[in-house]
């Protein structure tokens, strides 16, 4: 018998059975849409993420306090400038304050650093209006983008360029929780720049150290962080290994591509355990073709005899069953990836926005390199469609497939032509 025979006595054998073939099609098409559904997130989930840190640059470490007791001085910024491949040091400030202008409030982060750096530490960045800070500027603020033009309130501006700026925040001290505030005139707005991994620019307003420092009470040459900027990618494990050598326990090391991998690994082990998951629905739609392949062989038992009798082998009537199969393979395989395509956007929708981030270990809310650590937001999850998983998707269909029908037509094909043909 001809494949085209074969297959056309198969498809035909199934349509004869449409509702039973369909809520079988529809167990592998559920398995294969949510595996194509959390692959292709995760996947994006990555992509995003491995951007936003990018952002920040691949050859910049942060170093912060492990302990409360422990500081970052200005001797710490010397040595770290001695060590082989450090491009740039990098030390600031922060915490959270609230800004009022022309009656209005916002709540943005304040970052005491030299102004001239920024572009080190943030690719980028640019000025929209104004000009950065000098280094000693103790009455000029910079802000960003959406400190100036609000978001929440399109068409309006919250401050704009040369306008008084009031800076206010709560200081915890050894004699209790004192109000620090002082008014700034801003002398630059930073250009749109979108979500980073570390840190917001787009809610930040920046000071030069001194003024930060006053601000925020802190004694000048004491730091919340040390950015360093290695020459290449290439230094930045030797930089972070003598780093931990100096400084011991002390402090804690997190550079952006340690980060980028360890957020890939944490993904990748969230991936495998929801694919197998995922998995485990396509086990329960294999168990479902093999019941119906098994009850297919039964009411077809007089046939399978005839078909015998004419001259068909069992070769031929493996292959009319097996192909049976193949085809809900086929089928659920193709709809699952169309219907996972389709769930994965709306899921990368409704994610869309979302905010997350990790605490630096050791640091408070208002201390290090932002707060949470890796504080972040999606402005944007696309799902990651490649040729690869919707091929493996597919396949991964058609072998649950084949494989829960094998021994039904295995069964099939063993039959006794005189037997099948006297089966009632």
């Amino acid at each position: 018998m001809k494949a085209l025979d074969v297959f056309s006595m198969a498809f035909e054998a199934l349509k004869s059975r449409k509702l039973r073939a369909a809520l079988t099609t529809l167990g592998i098409v559920i398995g294969i849409a949510t595996i194509v559904v959390l692959i292709s997130l995760t996947e994006g989930l990555s992509v995003s993420i491995t951007g936003l840190a990018g952002k920040t640059g691949a050859n910049t470490i942060t170093l912060y306090p492990a302990k409360s007791d422990v500081k970052l001085t200005t001797s710490d910024v010397r040595s770290i400038k001695l060590i082989k491949g450090v491009s740039e040091v990098i030390p600031f400030v922060r915490g959270t304050v609230t800004l009022s202008a022309g009656g209005k409030s916002y709540t943005a982060t304040v970052m005491g650093v030299d102004a001239e750096l920024l572009p080190q530490i943030f690719s980028d960045v640019s000025v929209a209006e104004g000009t950065l800070l000098s280094t000693v500027d103790y009455s000029g603020v910079v802000v960003g983008y959406s400190v100036a033009y609000p978001p929440d309130s399109p068409g309006t501006t919250f401050t704009s360029l040369g306008q008084l700026l009031a800076v206010q925040t709560q200081v915890v001290t050894a004699s209790g929780s004192v109000t620090s505030a002082h008014t700034y005139v801003v002398r630059g707005i930073l250009s749109e720049y979108g979500a980073s991994l570390f840190f917001q620019i787009d809610d930040g307003v920046f000071l030069s150290l001194p003024a930060a420092s006053m601000l925020l009470k802190k004694n000048y040459g004491d730091y919340d962080s040390i950015i360093i900027v290695a020459k290449t990618i290439d230094d930045v494990n030797s930089i972070t290994a003598s780093l931990q050598q100096i400084h011991g326990d002390d402090v804690r090391i997190m550079s952006t591509e340690q980060l980028v991998k360890t957020i890939g690994s944490m993904l990748g082990l969230v991936q495998t355990f929801l694919g197998g998951i995922a998995a485990i629905s396509l086990v329960v739609a294999g168990v479902g073709i093999a019941n119906i392949m098994y009850i297919s062989v039964i009411e077809r038992t007089r046939i399978i005899g005839l078909f015998k009798a004419v001259g068909s082998n069992s070769r031929t009537i493996m292959m009319l069953f097996l192909t049976e199969s193949a085809i809900i393979g086929v089928l659920g395989g193709s709809v699952g990836c169309g219907v996972g395509a389709v769930m994965a956007y709306v899921v990368g929708w409704l994610l869309t926005g979302f905010q997350g981030g990790f605490q630096s270990p050791g640091q408070g809310v208002g201390q290090g390199f932002g707060a949470p650590m890796g504080q972040f937001q999606l402005t944007s999850l696309q799902p990651v469609f490649t040729p690869q998983l919707i091929i493996i998707a597919i396949g991964f269909g058609i072998i649950v497939s084949v494989v829960a029908g094998f021994f039904p037509a295995r069964k099939a094909a063993k039959l006794d032509p005189a037997t099948a043909l006297r089966y009632e």
